[in-house]
């Protein structure tokens, strides 16, 4: 993996924009991340993780909260976007850090995206994207270890060399460095696993004795149910029992003997089977006996239960007989009812026809009230009063004639009248006409001479827009010229450019160019050497195969003076092919390289000879060009603009004209209307006037005429009543007599028999319950029941209840016996079935203890098994760092030109025994074994390097071979001496052969002239920091 661009924007002490470009580095290799304390560096390297990651590069207890600069507003933008390259491709992650705004308790949410780029000099950024491959922070964060190959562990153990951790791991006491590597391999798992295998094993220690506990309780129950079955047994009722109850002794003396956490716990369950049936022997007899005394104590309740049937129904005849005499003494008054009730039914059938009759001379009464009020309102113009008892049919009549004629006179009136009040009620519309048609007239003869002064005003304006159309037209023709100069501007440009980014990119392929020949130059020596080797190989088989006097299959010679020597070195035919098809390859390469080169070469002459020009000038050109064409382009609107604005005002000086002649003949037609309006109002006038008649209106005369009419409809229709009335009451007062009749009544008598419906039905319901209770009574007297009732002999209830009260009481009392015996019955069960499951865990729990604690004494070296007493965490541990020491030595030996080499051991005298975790220095100068406390400050920084290094290639060896090719190395350069320092800067360097990228972290002022290529961190006070890069 390789770091190509990172662009930060407030993040951390960088509130402003920042960007860099690693691929500036790739040429040298190395750069210097440079800075004070405190500045910033680290918070690339943690914008870098989180862009990635989604999390900080620091250690555990570090926060995301300090990604987002605290130098920007709660609306500023913070991101960390990168791009890096994998055996895939080109991949850009950008990642913005959640926050809570200041005065908000809503967070604001973590934003990511990864998308596929390639490079693209025109894009904005340099980067183009083909392809998007996830959005959101939970996405983005599966994709990044599939795409990457490591997961943030394995990343930050790779790109952030933990040179600092090695050198103190050298030179600290055993538990310090078990920490240490801890930290490094983070294998806290195996510490934990371990703790959880002891905590494991004591679990089970403790389950063993829990279960352990619950037998001997559940045994201890058992015999404590089974000892208290004699109490409940006591009383045996025949001899099987009584030898049965006689065998329980020894049963419990047997219990007694019994240990629930023996390792055999088949005479315990023996004796808990033969404790259970005892007792369900016990239960039997119980429930036998109990059933035997539940058949007495029901045969005495039966008996009691006839003798009490037989008291009540004796108690009931003689209720009975008291009561028919009671009913038999009550039969004259229920006659006397009867005669009252048959009185009330036939006054009852007289009253509706009585209450009609009533009824009828209420409304004859209020008919006649009705006529003489309405006669007085009609009398009221004729001085004529009339009262409600004067009333007969001749006056009633003569009355309603009266009413109808004054009725149909008003009628006549007021239609006649009907055609004038329209006119009456239009007079005030005609004004407001009148006033309508002045205001008009007005209104006419004001437009009459706004347009003549419009008419005149506009000949001037037409001329003055065509003569500026004129002008503008002129300049417009130049366009085209313009336009095509400009295009032909683009087209140099365009050239122009191309030739500058292949001038940039000539020195990249003449670097190929020389590479490719130099290859090319490697791979035919190499062919030709192999040939060579091939040949004198070839030459010395045959002289190997040579006899003396045998003719030589070369040259056919019998004789061989001077045989091939044997070759110590041996090639086959087909390394010599392997070889032959490198060196064509090669010769390939050679011709793409060189004809790329000239290809370029011949491109950049044709697109200078395009361009005429340099770059710079040529954009100057080309904008100045762009703006005429714009200005000229501008005219074009203006033109249709300005040409249609004059159309527009000539079609105006048009219409004013036509609109000056309607608005004249509109002004006097006007005029027209107005006076025969004013004509039409004053004859209407005089003749409303003649029709009033002293009225101050016609309408005031109309509502008299109509009150007049409703008088006497009034009238008309309290007449029609009265007559309708009378007849009626006639018809009620006919119909009542006929009732009474019928009814044989007398009418002065009849209402002292009426009662009430209610009153009737009451004495009615009284006859008839009487009638129906003797019928009962009767009837019960003559029943079988209590005829047998009478016949016998009264019995003894007091006798009868003692006797079923004594065998219910023994019933209950064997029935208990029966209940707390099946009570222990199922205890007993239960206790058995508890004591069983006890026994069956405990057992359990001893078979499974046995592999935990096994495991737990070998993970925590406390058992024989362990053979080299050393913990699972440290054995771990020992196996990591052999492995890192494998990968380191290579490196140390180069640094320390051979001298120095990294071995573990299993005691260095920092009691690393129990751990295992020994480390020693073997100094090949002196063939002597060394302690890491013995190296001098520089030797520490380098050995701590090549442990660095080798921790590096470990983890990218388990992530399945990806390598980082960008990497950064923490502090501790300012102590190595020039020669050491050389030294390391060869390892960096044979880094950088590698294709790795490596950066320097420090703050010591000599590196800044060791490497050139910087990234310069500086702060800015209380504005943060700034970064500058420089390359």
């Amino acid at each position: 993996m390789k770091i190509r661009w990172l662009r930060i924007t407030g993040i951390g002490p960088f509130a402003g924009t920042h960007r860099v470009d690693f691929a500036a580095f790739e040429d040298s290799g190395l750069f210097l991340l440079d800075g004070p304390t405190g500045s910033g560096k680290s918070t690339l390297i943690d914008a870098i993780t989180f862009a990635l990651y989604g999390d900080v590069a620091r250690t555990k207890d570090a926060s995301k909260d300090r990604l987002r600069s605290n130098h920007i507003g709660d609306e500023d933008p913070s991101e960390a976007d990168l791009v890096f390259e994998v055996g895939s491709g080109i991949y850009r992650v950008s990642r913005t850090p959640a926050y809570t705004p200041i005065g908000k308790k809503s967070q604001r949410n973590s934003r990511a995206s990864l998308t596929r780029v390639v490079e693209d000099p025109s894009a904005p950024d340099g980067w183009r994207t083909v392809e998007a491959i996830a959005s959101g922070p939970r996405d983005v964060g599966y994709e990044i270890p599939r795409v990457v190959g490591l997961d943030k562990d394995q990343f930050l153990q790779t790109i952030v060399l933990p040179q600092g951790k090695f050198s103190q791991f050298l030179t600290s006491t055993s538990d310090a460095r078990e920490q240490i590597l801890r930290d490094i391999f983070d294998t806290q798992i195996y510490v934990d696993f371990s703790k959880a295998l002891t905590e494991a094993a004591a679990a089970s220690k403790r389950g063993i004795e829990e279960r352990r506990a619950a037998a001997v309780g559940a045994l201890e129950q058992m015999r404590s149910l089974a000892a208290s079955l004699a109490e409940h047994d006591g009383e045996p009722c025949d001899e099987e029992a009584a030898g049965a109850a006689s065998e329980t002794p020894s049963l419990h003396g047997q219990a007694n003997t019994l240990d629930a956490s023996a390792q055999d716990p088949a005479p315990v369950r023996r004796w808990a089977d033969r404790a259970c049936r005892d007792a369900r022997a016990a239960h039997e007899r119980a429930q036998a006996d109990a059933l035997d005394a539940a058949n007495l104590a029901r045969e005495a309740a039966q008996a009691l239960d006839r003798g009490r049937a037989l008291a009540a129904d004796q108690a009931e005849h003689a209720r009975t007989t008291a009561r028919l005499e009671e009913l038999r003494g009550a039969e004259p008054e229920i006659d006397a009812l009867r005669s009252r009730t048959a009185n009330a039914r036939r006054a009852l059938a007289v009253a509706p026809y009585a209450s009609s009759a009533a009824s009828a001379a209420r409304r004859l009464e209020e008919a006649a009230d009705r006529v003489a009020s309405c006669a007085r309102g009609l009398a009221a113009e004729e001085d004529n009063h009339l009262r409600s008892g004067d009333l007969t049919q001749e006056v009633v009549a003569d009355l309603l004639a009266r009413a109808q004629a004054l009725r149909d006179e008003a009628t006549r009136t007021l239609g006649a009248l009907e055609a004038t009040l329209v006119q009456e009620r239009s007079l005030p519309g005609l004004a407001e006409e009148i006033s309508a048609l002045e205001e008009s007239h007005r209104g006419a003869l004001a437009a009459v001479a706004t347009l003549e002064s419009q008419r005149d005003t506009l000949p001037a304006v037409i001329e003055r827009a065509q003569a500026s159309l004129t002008l503008m037209r002129s300049d417009a023709d130049a366009l085209p010229d313009k336009r095509a100069a400009l295009h032909a501007l683009d087209r140099r440009l365009e050239a122009s450019r191309q030739a500058d980014l292949l001038r940039a990119a000539l020195p990249g392929a003449s670097e190929e160019l020389r590479e490719a020949t130099a290859g090319a130059k490697l791979a035919n020596a190499a062919a030709a050497d192999a040939h060579d080797l091939w040949i004198a190989q070839s030459a010395s088989a045959i002289a190997r195969e040579l006899e003396d006097e045998v003719p030589c299959p070369v040259c056919g010679s019998p004789d061989h003076p001077r045989p091939a020597p044997p070759l110590d070195g041996e090639i086959t035919r087909e390394q010599v092919a392997d070889l032959d098809r490198a060196r064509d390859r090669a010769e390939d390469a050679l011709r793409d390289a060189r004809s790329t080169h000239q290809d370029m070469v011949r491109r950049i002459a044709q697109l200078n000879e395009a361009a005429v020009g340099p770059t710079a000038l040529l954009e100057t050109q080309r904008d100045q060009a762009a703006l005429e064409v714009a200005a000229l382009d501008a005219l074009k609107p203006r033109i249709v603009s300005l040409e249609e604005d004059l159309a527009q005002v000539r079609e105006q000086l048009d219409g004013i004209t036509d609109e000056l002649t309607r608005a004249r003949e509109r002004a006097a037609s006007l005029a027209s209307q107005l006076t025969e309006r004013r004509s039409a109002l004053a004859h209407t006038q005089r003749h409303v006037e003649g029709e009033r008649q002293g009225f101050p209106s016609l309408e005031a005369r109309a509502a008299h005429l109509d009150q007049r009419a409703q008088r006497a409809a009034s009238t008309i229709g309290a007449c029609s009543d009265w007559d309708g009335a009378r007849r009626a009451h006639d018809e009620a007062l006919r119909s009542l007599a006929r009732a009474l009749e019928s009814q044989e009544l007398a009418s002065d008598t009849w209402e002292r028999l009426l009662l009430t419906r209610d009153e009737v039905d009451a004495l009615e319901t009284r006859i008839n319950e009487h009638e129906k209770e003797l019928y009962a009574t009767r009837d019960a007297l003559t029943s079988d029941r209590l005829v047998r009732a009478a016949a016998c002999p009264e019995p003894d209830i007091a006798a009868l209840a003692d006797a079923s009260q004594r065998a219910g009481d023994a019933s209950a009392e064997a029935t208990r016996r029966a209940g707390r015996l099946e009570q222990h019955c199922a205890q007993l069960d239960a206790a058995r079935e508890s004591l069983g499951a006890s026994l069956a865990a405990l057992a359990d729990a001893r078979e499974q203890a046995g592999p935990i604690r096994r495991l737990a004494d070998i993970a925590s070296a406390s058992g024989p098994e362990n053979l080299v007493s050393t913990p699972l965490s440290a054995w771990v541990l020992i196996a990591r760092l052999e492995e890192v020491l494998a990968s380191a030595n290579p490196r140390l030996a180069a640094i320390s030109s051979g001298r120095y080499e990294l071995v573990a051991v299993p005691d260095d005298g920092t009691t690393s025994r129990k751990s295992g975790l020994g480390l020693a220095v073997i100094d090949h100068d002196t063939d002597s074994v060394r302690s890491p406390r013995t190296l001098s400050g520089g030797e520490t920084f380098y050995t701590s390097l090549a442990l660095a290094l080798g921790l590096a290639d470990v983890v990218s060896a388990e992530a399945g071979g990806v390598e980082l090719r960008t990497m950064f190395i923490d502090e501790g350069f300012g102590s190595l001496d020039s020669h050491t320092l050389s030294l390391v800067m060869a390892q960096l360097q044979a880094l950088r052969c590698a294709g790795r990228t490596v950066g320097v972290i420090s703050h010591v002022e000599e590196m800044a002239t060791q490497i050139a290529d910087q990234i310069q961190v500086r702060p800015l006070g209380e504005h943060g920091s700034t970064l500058r890069v420089r390359a």
